[in-house]
């Protein structure tokens, strides 16, 4: 990585951290809405397959959905203090390469992945 390269990915990290400080702050009442989300979706994920959870945020998706495996990609490393243990967290933008063998996810969730 150059210089330049990890000067970029500090303010764009310093950028997400902004945005969930002032746009999107934690609310766990949230949390009533991703169950009956989740209730819904998991007709879609297969319980004994690998999930990635794009943009996880605050992790709700990852938290009240069923899989073996679950990944989440995040860009702010602040985020990973709310996903519920045993999802493996990718903390790097969604356009570098995941450090995952290809084909190896079942299902890739995102919402309100920008």
């Amino acid at each position: 990585m150059s210089v330049a390269t990890a000067g970029t990915n500090i303010e764009t990290e310093a950028r997400a951290r902004a945005y969930h400080a002032v746009r999107f702050s934690y609310d766990p009442k949230r949390a009533v809405v991703w169950r009956a989300l989740c209730r819904y979706l998991q007709r879609f994920v297969d319980p004994a397959g690998s999930l990635l959870e794009l943009g996880a945020g605050y992790g709700e998706f990852s938290r009240f959905i069923q899989a073996a495996e679950k990944h989440a990609l995040e860009l702010n490393p602040d985020m990973a203090t709310h996903w519920p243990s045993g999802v493996r967290p990718h903390i790097q933008s969604a356009l570098d390469p995941l450090p995952l063998p290809p084909s190896s996810l079942n299902t890739v969730f995102a919402s309100n992945f920008f």
